[in-house]
């Protein structure tokens, strides 16, 4: 049998092509596959102008240079909701409100690709929010803004400055976040395993670009964005026990290295071991954002080992999202927890899936104390 012929991945393709998973050729104003279809194609509406009132630099491209700036009806309404839910709802707790609702738009102003990006992430919680035949009319303008704020910060990454490291750094988290939330609640059974290493990859680039600038960025006012302050009252004390006694006992199997046949068995044990010291993070901080730190925090072979579908990274992998599930209730996580634990469950031999019983529990709702 001829083997199937693969095919590079199409991250900024028409909405119609990722409705219906197939690759998109991006052509534009109308892609190759709706124009052979005959089918409407959201390039069509598509025009960058529309979505660029600002002027560029070009030595400093992505930055605004005019004195003046004109904003769509439209995008009024999508900066409105940012400011009045999308913010706090990224915040995650009051002490980083007042980052995300004042000082992340105010760095926009300056920076168009950051501005896009506040604009997608909150046309996106409006078509999460919507049931209706709006919910597409908000996803598609979440596309259009996504896809512009991804071309204009590419642009700036391959020369990160004291001037622009703020807004790049907060528009790296928009776009990690962007990525999760679109590929949410609504699909999570569909989504493959390269798709969700790449979502955790971009929380490994959110991270890079926070390391590379951390000195300036501690002198400005996303310095908050940084660290992990001290989150609302929990009251998870019997879950966060029973999630460590699972991972340490996770720990324990590294010593039969021979069940799973893995010869990397080093790279998962730190992988395991952050995952604790994550728990720990969020046991000292009751800050749930500490949990998606875990990404950034292991080597980048571990995600290898991932795609490899190597037993014990898979094993980790679901206890990761059982952690997911359980202690992250942003709206823009929904349904990733579950996501990661079934395809974990679909690659690993069912020979092995006990070792993944207390991750498919806590998914199935059957608690985390079974």
């Amino acid at each position: 049998m001829p083997s199937r012929k693969s095919h590079g991945k199409s991250h900024h393709g028409c909405l119609q092509c990722k409705q219906r998973r197939i690759k998109c050729d991006e052509t534009r104003p109308h892609c190759g596959s709706c124009r052979k279809k005959h089918i409407a194609c959201t390039f069509e509406s598509y025009h960058p102008q529309d979505f660029r009132p600002w002027g560029f630099s070009a030595a400093d491209p992505g930055r605004s240079t005019s004195s003046t700036s004109s904003l769509a009806l439209g995008d009024l309404e999508l900066l409105n909701h940012w400011h009045t839910a999308v913010a706090s709802s990224l915040a995650q707790n009051e002490a980083l409100v007042d980052v995300f609702q004042t000082h992340v738009p105010h760095k926009g102003i300056s920076y168009p690709f950051l501005m896009h990006g506040i604009l997608a992430i909150s046309a996106l919680h409006i078509s999460r929010e919507m049931s209706d035949s709006r919910c597409q009319k908000y996803a598609t303008m979440a596309i259009q803004h996504h896809t512009i704020s991804l071309s204009l910060s590419a642009l700036n990454l391959s020369h990160i400055t004291p001037a622009n490291c703020h807004a790049l750094f907060a528009c790296s988290l928009l776009i990690a976040s962007f990525s999760f939330g679109y590929r949410g609640s609504d699909t999570p059974r569909s989504m493959t395993m390269s798709e969700v290493i790449s979502a955790l990859q971009l929380l490994r680039g959110s991270a890079s670009i926070a390391e590379t600038a951390r000195p300036w960025i501690e002198r400005g006012d996303l310095k908050p964005l940084l660290k992990f302050t001290r989150g609302a009252q929990q009251s998870q004390t019997s879950q966060v026990n029973e999630i460590h006694t699972r991972l340490k006992a996770l720990l324990g199997l590294q010593a039969n290295a021979w069940l799973f046949k893995c010869q990397r068995m080093p790279v998962v044990q730190k992988s395991i071991q952050k995952l604790i010291d994550v728990v720990d993070s969020y046991v000292a901080t009751e800050n749930p954002r500490t949990i998606l730190a875990w990404p950034t925090m292991i080597e980048a072979e571990y995600l290898d080992l991932v795609l490899e579908k190597e037993p014990m990274s898979l094993v980790t992998l679901a206890h990761y999202g059982a952690l997911l599930h359980l202690m992250t209730k942003a709206w823009w996580m929904k349904g990733w927890g579950e996501t990661m634990v079934n395809l974990a469950k679909g690659c690993l031999d069912m020979s092995l899936q006990s070792a993944i019983a207390w991750p498919l529990a806590v998914i199935n709702n059957s608690g985390a104390g079974e």
